[in-house]
């Protein structure tokens, strides 16, 4: 073993020989030739200069993670971005797991297309799970909050249904998003059996949204629901404040 780290593997394992190793991570984009349907155009390859020291020994290495044949177009530029994105991840795991730190730096859409439009969603204020998803996957810093609510669930001739409502609010940038999700309705006279089904069910498809977004690396504090604390707001107050969880969606796939 070289007292420079070539590689992210090499570095690894001399952290768990006893090194101190520490790396640093920057993303590069460029413009290269590549060879498409016989021709030689412009290609996109997005790649990130690592550099490794080692008890006083630095080294830089430089590691590609996607390429692409069309750089002008928006879309192919976003799937490569998206791909790098999740290959990077993957690395940035492995060295978290050998025990080195790193600062996780992605790529954004508007590293490899500065003149794109920087709102991903192109003008809608209203997303759904999918949405934020993307908006992660492509670099984008994201931080939000969600709500619960529990109000009436219909037409004012039923005034003893209520819904419990959950309510997310995004910020990624300037821009503000929001999302809301229907977990459930009740009869507020139903039997405390019949209510604590209810809360199962609704905190059951509250942490299916919260795990499809954990999924894609989004970090998420988990609101649960209380039976005890419904039952006592089944009078039209609001939901507790305690049910109001800060989101900590720390931008591109941590």
């Amino acid at each position: 073993m070289t007292t420079e780290p070539e590689t992210l593997m090499e570095a690894i394992e001399m952290k768990k020989q006893g090194a101190r190793v520490e790396i640093e991570a920057a993303p590069c984009v460029a413009i290269i030739p590549c060879e498409h349907d016989g021709e030689t155009r412009d290609g996109l390859c997005l790649s990130v200069r690592y550099r490794l020291s080692s008890d006083g020994h630095v080294s830089i290495m430089m590691k590609s993670y996607s390429r692409g044949h069309n750089p002008a177009s928006e879309d192919a530029a976003a799937m490569a971005v998206i791909i790098a994105n999740a290959r990077l991840k993957r690395d940035y795991d492995l060295l978290r797991r050998g025990g080195i730190p790193c600062q996780r730096v992605f790529f954004t859409l508007s590293d490899v297309l500065p003149e794109a439009e920087n709102d991903v969603l192109k003008g809608r204020s209203c997303v759904d799970v999918r949405d934020v998803v993307r908006m992660v996957r492509l670099g984008e810093h994201v931080r939000g909050r969600v709500t619960m609510e529990y109000k009436p669930a219909g037409p004012r001739a039923v005034k003893c249904r209520r819904a419990l409502i959950s309510s997310f609010v995004f910020h990624c940038g300037n821009k503000i998003y929001s999302m809301s999700r229907k977990l459930g309705s009740i009869d507020e006279n139903s039997s405390r059996q019949e209510m604590r089904n209810f809360v199962a069910e609704a905190d059951s498809k509250l942490r299916k949204i919260i795990k499809t977004l954990s999924d894609a690396g989004v970090s998420i504090n988990r609101c649960c629901l209380s039976v005890e604390e419904l039952a006592l707001y089944r009078d039209y107050s609001p939901v507790p404040e305690s049910w109001s969880e800060s989101l900590s969606v720390t931008g591109a796939l941590n």
